[in-house]
Order: C-alpha cells, then structure tokens, then sequence
C-alpha cells in the first residue's frame, strides 16, 4: 500500500509537464487515515494523486509544477487549500483528528500558506452546504447556517460586514506576497456576496415581498468589487460568486424555481461582460441539460449561444453536452465520481467505462439504503454475473461508521467512501437516499423502462449487450 519517494515521483511526473520540482513533506500526528489525496484546485478535470504515510505518519515527494497556483488537500473528506510557487519547499502538519485548528506550514513558502491556515481557523468551514436556483448551484461554508437561522437580515448583514473587515485586516497584516493577498482580498469580497445571497434565498419563503425588497436593499451587493474579471475564470470562489450574483439579480421574483433558466440567460447578458458572460452563459446551459436530460430547455439559445459566442472552448463544451441529444442520444453523460475502497485507493466511475454500472447511493445510518441492500442481495448477484458493476457510494462523514456498516451488512458490489461530498451532492442532486442510478457503457445515463411486470435482469443483460 505505501508509495516510496521514487514510485510517486515517476508518478506525479507523469502526470504533468513539468516545468519545476517542488519538494514537499507532510507530518500528520495522531492520524486517522494513512494517505491523503491532492489535486489542482484551479483546474476542473484536474487527476486526483494520492500520497502514502510512512510508518513515521509522514511522507516527502516532489511536486512537478507549471505556474504558481492552488493544490487541494483532502484527508478523511476535509478539504484545504495549499498554495505553491516555483521555489517553494514546503513542510505540512497537522493532527489527523482536528484538521482545521492544528495546520501549520515551515519551510520557503510557509508565509503564504500561514495566510490560508489563519483564514480557514478564523472563518473557513471544512464542510460546505449548497443551494441551487434555476439549475445554477452556490457553495457556502456550513458554519454560516446557524447565523441564518438565528438572525434577521440587518444582523446578518452587520455580521457579514464585519467579518469581512477582519478578513481584511488578517489579509494585509500577513506576511504573505502581493499576489496571494490580492487573491484573498477578493476571496473574502466574493465570500460576503455570497453569504448574503444565501441568507436572502434560504429566507425567502418566509418573507412577505415588501420586507424582501427591503432586505434587498439592506443588504447592499447590487455594485459588487471584483465583477468582470476574465483572469479569475478558473478559480471556484469566483465561479462560485458569478452564480450567486446572478440568481441575487433576479430577486426579488422566486428563486427556488426550476424554470427560470430563460429568465437567468438575460440577466448573465445584461449583468457581466466580454468572456465572463460568455462563460456564465455556457455554464448555466450545461447545467440545465445536466441536471434536467432534457435538451429541449435549453435548445432556444443554443443557437444564439453558437452563433455570437467567440470562445471555441465554451463552443466545444456546449456541443460536448448537446451534440449527442441534437443528434438523437436522449443519455447524458454522468459527472465523475471519485471516492476511497476499504484499501485506501481512489476508484473512480471512470474506471468502468465500456461497462454498465449500477450505481447505490447510500449511508451507515440510512434504514431504506441497509433494508434494500438485504431485499434485493438476490438480484444484485444475479446482476453482478451479468457483468453489470455494482458501485455503492457511501456519503458517510464519518469513515469508522463506514467500515462497521460494511462489515455489519457486507453489501455485494465495489465499495467507497466518497472524497467530496459537495460535488456528488451538486452533480447528482442528492436531497434524499438511497438514490440509484445506471450509467452505459458509454458513460451515459440510462433508464429502466416504467412499465408494470418489467423483467429487470432482461432490461439490464440488453443493455450489457449493446
């Protein structure tokens, strides 16, 4: 199971074109877990490696780098972030059972990542909660949700703008360089619109229109700092903000409305500009044939969209997702799935492509999730011998529940624990369990037929045929 230092340096070469080696060392004390996984932060496709512990809880690699940038960092479904430079040399630790409250980083490059580490004690959450509004998603910190409930919109805005103002005076008095200082100053001003769209939407049901339109005005992010930054594209905080500004431009009309899509699509045009637009404007059609299958919600702008847009990129992941169904594929494809088996490697959905696969989203404590997995042992044996692969995704937060109830109910099939809730959740809008889902060979979403007296396993053998 342990990587030596050679084995993940061949490995992680191999993986990017590198253009410097960053050493660097890990030190976990009192772990919970024996590897930990990383990957480009900024980059949406970005590999998932993982690193081994030594029998001393540590582990020193190298790095291969193309620019200066963020890694992140998950050990045991807790995300953080790491920010490297060309002539880093960097040493991590914490102690495995309070990730957040221990980081600490030495060595060249220790000035910025003591910026992040001091950040993510005094107003970073290692969880995330999501809402979503005419198919375009927001992410906030889970730590904010107690301050929602609790407080009106003219504290919570009083509190946001002060935790902003200590997020500033953390940011400047750092010793972190300009580069990463401007990067959290606008982190935090992007965090604080976000925050506050979150509360006005969660509140929303329970306003009457004039005291939402007051609240509105309350809170004071119609003229936003660091709108149309083109540069900033690929960062997930500023994604991140681009969604929530655009569903707070169209409150105060209901946002937790599914068909508001058209709606969204003019305001993008009318609130952002140049490739930030265009980018906004392929996102969100993406995502309504993402999360709906359903071509035609979209299909009165994707001509517009491909006639004026001058980005070949959003042009190719516009028809990556819509080609298929213009040409007569009803399927879409299923978003990437990454999680951790009982040995500690990453399995991926991806994995299986040119297989069916089955997939059961389930968790320890889900009652329904055990008693299906009892009820149907039968079947899914059968349709394991059918070739078909059977993927049970756990959403469990905690990896020790996990194990026992792996142990306790043995569910047949390939077993996991999932590397980032956030992104499941988002990509296959997980509001209740189990929830199951088939995926072709192809890697496309599939359907069983709805009619009564249907012959499952026969349904399943053709599609392992095609």
């Amino acid at each position: 199971m342990r990587f030596y230092y050679f084995t993940l340096f061949i490995f992680l070469a191999a993986a990017f074109s590198a253009t410097a080696s960053v050493p660097i060392t890990i030190k976990i004390s009192e772990p919970t877990d024996r590897f930990i996984f990383l990957k480009l932060k900024d980059k949406a496709d970005a590999k998932v490696l993982r690193v081994d512990l030594r029998e001393d809880n540590s582990s020193t690699f190298l790095y291969d780098l193309e620019n200066d940038g963020f890694l992140e960092f998950t050990y045991q479904g807790q995300n953080f972030p790491v920010f490297l430079e060309m002539d880093d040399e960097l040493a991590i630790s914490f102690n495995g059972r309070d990730v957040k409250n221990t980081l600490a980083f030495s060595g060249k490059g220790a000035n910025n990542n003591k910026l992040i580490a001091d950040y993510l004690r005094r107003f970073g959450s290692m969880q995330k909660s999501h809402f979503e509004s005419g198919y375009l998603s927001v992410e906030f910190d889970t730590k904010i949700l107690s301050d929602i409930q609790s407080m009106s919109a003219s504290q919570f805005n009083d509190a946001e703008n002060a935790r902003l103002k200590e997020k500033l005076a953390l940011i400047n008095g750092s010793s972190a360089n300009t580069s990463l200082k401007e990067k959290y100053t606008k982190k935090a001003h992007w965090e604080n619109t976000v925050h506050k769209v979150t509360w006005l939407v969660t509140k929303f049901q329970g306003q009457a229109p004039n005291d939402l339109q007051s609240n509105l005005n309350l809170m004071n992010v119609a003229n936003p700092n660091y709108l149309n930054i083109e540069s900033e594209l690929e960062n997930p905080d500023y994604r991140n903000f681009l969604n929530a500004f655009t569903i707070y431009k169209y409150l105060p009309s209901d946002p937790l409305k599914y068909n508001v899509h058209k709606e969204l699509y003019s305001i993008i045009t009318q609130t952002f500009s140049g490739k930030v637009r265009w980018y906004e404007h392929a996102h969100l059609l993406i995502k309504v044939y993402e999360r709906s299958g359903n071509a035609e919600l979209g299909r009165d702008k994707i001509g517009d969209f491909a006639n004026a847009c001058p980005y070949p990129e959003y042009q190719e992941q516009i028809m990556a997702m819509y080609g298929g169904e213009i040409s007569g594929v009803a399927d879409v494809l299923a978003p990437e799935i990454e999680m951790v088996d009982k040995e500690g490697n990453l399995v991926s959905l991806s994995d299986f492509k040119g297989q069916v696969v089955y997939i059961s989203f389930w968790a320890s404590w889900c009652k329904p999730c055990i008693a299906g997995f009892k009820k149907n042992q039968d079947l899914r044996k059968r349709l394991s011998d059918l070739g078909v692969v059977l993927l049970n995704v756990s959403i469990d937060k905690k990896e020790e529940a996990w194990r026992d109830a792996m142990v306790r109910y043995k569910p047949h099939g390939i077993n996991g624990l999932v590397l980032s809730m956030s992104d499941v959740s988002k990509d296959y809008d997980i509001s209740a369990i189990p929830l199951y889902h088939i995926v072709d060979k192809n890697g496309k979403f599939t359907y069983l037929s709805e009619n009564a007296g249907r012959d499952i396993l026969g349904e399943f053998e053709i599609l392992t045929r095609k």
